[in-house]
């Protein structure tokens, strides 16, 4: 995708209007990238195992059935139904609420614990790295012009965000051993 969501969520009736009043060219440059992003977005949109790398258990429950339907053939589907009206009816009423009332304790006693989800659970103590090393090196990652426009932007000095890499370099003859660099990267 050329276009991020903010630089889509700017574009409206009016800046397309004052764009082709400023500068066609750029206009249909703007058309072209929208153009571009909509059939990518369509192409990830109709993507299925079918026809891309996607596992057969991402499809919906509504999915499946359908597929799997079309897959089977006329024949297969009469022989399919036969062997459904010919299998005993099962009892799908088995009266249960006798058990359930007496196995009611089993299930809800003092000292069980509740089901619990995976993972660090919520107020519990979290363990992070602690350790702050010293930033080697900044960089700054700026926008030279706008991607819907093409037109130069302004410098902005502030930095909204913002994060830090840590990287291993290896030593060489004359400085042997592992140094550690931290790079600064702002946004």
């Amino acid at each position: 995708m050329v276009l991020k969501e903010h630089e889509l969520l700017q574009i409206d009736e009016q800046f397309i209007h004052r764009l082709l009043e400023s500068d066609p060219r750029a206009l249909a440059g703007l058309s072209i990238k929208l153009t571009n992003d909509l059939k990518e977005a369509l192409e990830r949109l109709n993507q299925n195992p079918s026809n891309s790398s996607k596992p057969s258990g991402s499809l919906a429950p509504w999915d499946k059935g359908a597929e799997d339907d079309d897959e089977l053939t006329p024949d297969e589907q009469a022989t399919l139904g036969s062997d459904i009206d010919k299998a005993q009816p099962s009892d799908a009423s088995t009266d249960l609420t006798s058990e359930d009332t007496n196995n009611e304790h089993c299930f809800q006693s003092e000292g069980s614990q509740e089901h619990r989800q995976p993972g660090r659970q919520p107020g519990s103590q979290g363990f992070g790295r602690t350790q702050t090393l010293e930033v080697t090196e900044t960089k700054h990652h700026r926008c030279g012009c706008c991607t819907v426009c093409n037109a130069a932007l302004a410098p902005i000095e502030k930095a909204y965000t913002g994060f830090q890499t840590v990287n291993i370099e290896f030593g060489n003859a004359n400085k042997p051993g592992v140094q550690l660099s931290n790079t600064h990267h702002v946004y």
